[in-house]
């Protein structure tokens, strides 16, 4: 999920990436109820910001993203 979100902020900076697509994206070919699937993606970002990524990672409505001003390598 780490790396999709770092793809999508290099093309779309301050651009959130909807719940359903970071799914997707961690759990590729797995269906799952709406919650489920929410709660997934909720917890790994929990799980990311608890690893030092708190400041880095943005949320809303629309979704999960990195913040504008972090700077990829």
């Amino acid at each position: 999920i780490l790396g999709v979100l770092a793809t999508h902020h290099r093309s779309a900076p301050g651009e959130l990436l909807e719940t359903h697509r970071l799914f997707a994206a961690g759990w590729p070919e797995e269906r799952a109820t709406v919650e489920s699937a929410r709660a997934r993606v909720y917890t790994t970002v929990h799980r990311l910001r608890k690893l030092g990524l708190g400041l880095a990672l943005r949320s809303g409505v629309d979704g999960f993203g990195l913040d504008p001003a972090v700077t990829l390598c």
